[in-house]
């Protein structure tokens, strides 16, 4: 079995269904032959990974539904400070 693919999405994940755009419909329907019940791994600086099952797969749209989060949100890297002595 092998291991669902990864996105990179700007949308906010985790609420509710996800909609494929074209663009990431044709790529996981036609290119990596995903159909309705395979999972896909959706990501983002924002929301972090999710699993998402695939619920509904066309030429040039689709739709996901959430399952589980697998890696929470990178939090902001803080500026660097400098200090000096005088």
């Amino acid at each position: 079995m092998r291991p669902a693919p990864r996105l990179y999405t700007d949308a906010r994940l985790g609420r509710g269904t996800y909609g494929l755009s074209a663009e990431e419909a044709r790529y996981l329907g036609s290119v990596l032959r995903l159909k309705a019940g395979d999972a896909v791994r959706l990501f983002n600086e924002a929301s972090g990974e999710w699993l998402y099952e695939i619920t509904a797969m066309a030429k040039r749209e689709g739709s996901a539904e959430p399952t589980e989060q697998r890696r929470l949100a990178e939090e902001p890297a803080t500026a660097p400070v400098l200090l000096f002595a005088p």
